[in-house]
């Protein structure tokens, strides 16, 4: 007798994650995508990895800024400044503009720099004098000396309690009478008294670059860009010449958040708006307006040139820009708003550290390579630099530099993403594999949950010798599940396999 066919329809899905694609706080995730992390690094993609080692450099008691230049590092240790571990001079403490130009390390808001043929300090201030018995009118300055230490044309700042000049252009000195003489009104005198100083006149840049052997800085004060003489970084109010200086107002709305040197041209930038100045000498600058999404205030430190694409923290993300429209590329972050970015590069990542809605800072390393995030540590790093593809990050009061391995204490977590499948029926697991390198010394817990319950542990294994492992997890019948890994030192973990067969719909 034949028997009715009957229907199968109970269907056997393998599906196998062999690359680990970084971190997605949206809601659009793959497969092999993560939720959260920490410790983990997509250095070996499509492996899922540790990050290398942080060591602590010696000889550094309170660092809060990293300078290189010319394979040297420089670093504000409190109030002194350090080449290679060595004091060369003295600064204040904090936080720094540094640019070069020639032979000339450049320090704001210090008004300093080092002359580095012989490590020596200087001040940007050329001319500085206090006279405590001197004469004075809206126009003019008797005092002892004061012939001899000044000279026509020097522009000056004149100030005392009461009194205020500033960047006011000496027209005449008279050695006999020991006065210096300036335009009608040039000095604003109240009820005056205590000192008088005079010295020459210096912007107040708030951020600094170089270019053409030029200092660039922007003053938000007087919303102004400035550019020094020409390898002259004391000269920036002498305008004679095609070496001379040169400034422009700029009538744009807000702050100046970021100046920097890229693509032959100075960009100045706000957040909403970049002007980007060209051309090589001052009858030849030329200004052009973009509209687009720039700099985020707090976040000037962020921007970092990578093989010739410059990358920045804007107010609604991490963008690349290589000449035209910025790009947004940290859409996987998700929709938070993070601010006081800092950034530096070890030539194939983006490393930024930034500060979340709710107050806490964390590294996010970009792999320009793959296009994928990963957070590597959590904590505040205000400077990242890097020499000869170490970076060196300041962080909780010292000096850290990447190594070449793994810390073997390292602590470390991934969570996956929820995953679903390509159903709506709930899904009964018949096997998920994990194929992993455990290295000496190394542990790993594994958990599970399925549909949104608690986790649960399914494996745990400390490694007394290096092994090669593929862990079976044991899941329930489920609509969706997670999986979160957590360890200490280096695992290496290969691939996720999983075989399920579709049930009856919810």
């Amino acid at each position: 007798m034949r028997l009715p066919k009957l229907p199968n329809q109970i269907r056997h899905n393998k599906i196998h994650t062999i690359a680990f694609r970084g971190l997605n706080l949206t809601n659009a995730t793959q497969d092999g995508e993560f939720s959260d992390t920490l410790g983990l690094s997509t250095t070996d993609y499509p492996y899922l990895t540790q990050i290398v080692r942080r060591d602590v450099q010696a000889g550094y008691t309170a660092p809060t800024d990293v300078y290189v230049w010319d394979g040297h590092l420089y670093v504000v240790d409190g109030t002194d400044l350090k080449k290679d571990g060595t004091v060369i001079g003295t600064v204040t403490a904090g936080q720094k503009q540094m640019a070069v130009i020639n032979t000339k390390l450049v320090i704001y808001p210090d008004k300093v720099y080092v002359d580095m043929t012989d490590d020596t300090m200087h001040s940007i201030v050329t001319k500085s004098e206090t006279y405590s018995s001197y004469a004075i009118t809206d126009h003019s300055i008797t005092a002892t000396g004061i012939a001899s230490a000044f000279a026509d044309g020097d522009v000056v700042d004149v100030t005392g309690t009461g009194i205020e000049g500033k960047r006011i252009v000496v027209m005449e000195i008279d050695a006999d009478t020991d006065t210096i003489t300036f335009v009608d009104g040039a000095i604003t005198l109240g009820t005056y008294s205590g000192d008088l100083s005079v010295k020459t006149s210096t912007p107040e840049l708030d951020f600094i670059c170089s270019s053409n052997n030029r200092i660039w800085g922007v003053c938000n004060d007087d919303n102004t860009v400035y550019a020094s003489a020409l390898g002259d970084p004391t000269a920036f109010f002498d305008y004679t010449g095609e070496s001379g200086a040169y400034s422009l107002a700029i009538g744009s709305e807000g702050d100046f958040t970021g100046i920097c040197n890229y693509g032959g041209g100075v960009l100045v930038w706000k957040e909403n708006i970049l002007h980007k100045i060209l051309g090589n000498y001052p009858s030849e600058y030329y200004m052009i307006d973009y509209p687009v999404y720039g700099v985020q205030k707090g976040s000037e430190k962020s921007v970092v040139v990578i093989n010739n694409v410059l990358f920045y923290k804007g107010v609604y993300g991490v963008y690349q820009y290589g000449g035209n429209t910025p790009q947004n590329i940290s859409a996987n972050l998700g929709n938070d708003i993070y601010k006081n970015a800092v950034a530096g590069t070890d030539g194939r990542k983006y490393y930024v550290n930034m500060q979340d809605a709710a107050g806490n800072y964390h590294l996010y390393a970009y792999d320009l390579l793959h296009g994928l995030w990963m957070k590597e540590e959590d904590g505040q790093m205000p400077a990242i630099t890097n020499l000869d593809q170490d970076l060196y990050m300041v962080k909780g009061g010292a000096l850290y530099k990447t190594g070449a391995s793994v810390d073997p204490a390292l602590e470390w977590t991934g969570e996956f993403v929820e995953t679903t499948e390509d159903t709506f029926s709930r899904k009964g697991y018949l096997k998920t594999l994990v194929r992993l390198d455990m290295t000496t010394g190394s542990s790993l817990k594994i958990y599970a949950k399925e549909d949104r319950r608690a986790y649960r542990e399914v494996f745990a294994k400390d490694a007394g010798s290096e092994v090669t492992l593929l862990v079976p997890i044991r899941l329930g019948r489920c609509d969706r599940w997670q999986l979160k890994f957590e360890g200490v030192g280096e695992v290496t973990i290969r691939a996720i396999g999983r075989e399920y067969v579709g049930g009856s719909e919810k």
